[in-house]
Order: C-alpha cells, then structure tokens, then sequence
C-alpha cells in the first residue's frame, strides 16, 4: 500500500512539474548567470524531490529503428499490448466510454513538458484545435525534441481535476486551450502511458 501512495504521488508531481519553454539565451555574463541558476534552483529541487521519493522510472528503455520510408521510429516504454485503437478527438467528445480502459491512440505530438519529459499533448484529427494529454511518467520520459513528430500510445484513460493555475500554464506556455476560458478547476481527460512510438 506504501508503495503505491508513493507512486501516485510521484504521478501527480511530474503531472505538476513542468516548466515554461525555454526562451532566446541572453548574453552570458556573472549575474544572469547567477540569475539563471537561482531561477533554475526551485524546478531543480522539485525534480530531485520526485525522484528522492521513488520515482525510478518502470521502463527507461528507448529502442530505434528505421520505418519503411526511412523516418527515424523510437519505441519508449513498455512494448505495446491489447489497447483498444480509438482517435484523440473520440476520447475528448465520450471520455466516459473509455474510462479506465487501455487505448491506443496515435496523433501529431502538439506540445509537450520540455523540462521534466513527463507528458506530450496529441493534436486532434478533427481541426477543432483540441488536444490530447499523455502522461508518461512514472512510466517513461518522452524523447527530447518530440514536438513535430507523430506518435502513437498506449495506456489507460483517466478524467483528472487540473488546478486553474496548471491549467493556465498549460494554456499560455503549451497552446493547450483558451486561458481566457479558465475560471477554475479543469476536468481534463488524459492517457497514462504505459509505452508509445514517436515517429520522424
């Protein structure tokens, strides 16, 4: 039982630690170096803090191999298993027929925490501007440089309560949705992953 506090825990810290994308370096010199580190130091800690409390990941494994037309297809995680195929914009439009099930969805990878690697976001099919949430950790890290690739995942559906701070960040910082909009508490529906595919 311990154990499993930890790691849900651990879950809902990387769902929560994600810093804002990095902007144009400035000039290097002694006090914006100063400034970055002491900038830097809080998401640092935080990050260590995940790892401290049991956040080993399930499968660090990444494997690459090449597709058929020559694009680079990188496998991390758990190898995929009996997930039920099913679109991005379908889980958003009826999260509670899926609910707790195993889905694999596939999609163009719209955004993602570009500091913890903990989740990358899935552009919907249907041009209606909506994205899917994936989160990966504890599970595995998403491979840097993922925005602009497809990919495809597998793993279980949740519906969440995002904080409406999170839910602004993730509105201002990643493009996920409109901040104006947010006037609380969000229900978000997401995918914990257990492995995925990124090709490109």
């Amino acid at each position: 039982m311990r154990t499993r506090s930890i790691l849900t825990i651990s879950a809902l810290a990387s769902l929560l630690a994600c810093n804002r994308q990095p902007t144009q370096a400035a000039p290097t010199t002694a006090a914006n170096t100063a400034a970055a580190a002491a900038a830097e130091a809080p998401a640092a800690a935080a990050h260590a803090g995940e790892l401290a409390a049991g956040t080993a990941l399930t499968n660090d494994k990444l494997v690459t191999s090449k597709t058929a037309d020559g694009k680079t297809l990188t496998h991390a995680g758990a190898s995929f298993s009996d997930g039920v195929a099913v679109s991005a914009s379908e889980l958003l439009t009826a999260p509670d027929k899926y609910t707790g099930k195993k889905v694999r969805v596939k999609g163009n990878v719209s955004a993602m925490c570009v500091h913890a690697r903990s989740w990358f976001a899935l552009a919907t099919d249907d041009q209606s501007g909506r994205h899917l949430r994936v989160l990966t950790s504890p599970s595995f890290l998403v491979p840097a440089d993922s925005i602009g690739k497809s990919a495809e995942a597998e793993g279980v559906v949740e519906v969440i309560e995002v904080a409406a701070d999170q839910a602004k960040h993730f509105a201002v910082e990643h493009k996920l949705g409109d901040p104006g909009a947010i006037t609380g508490p969000v229900k978000q529906v997401i995918v914990r992953a257990s492995g995925a595919d990124f090709t490109g």
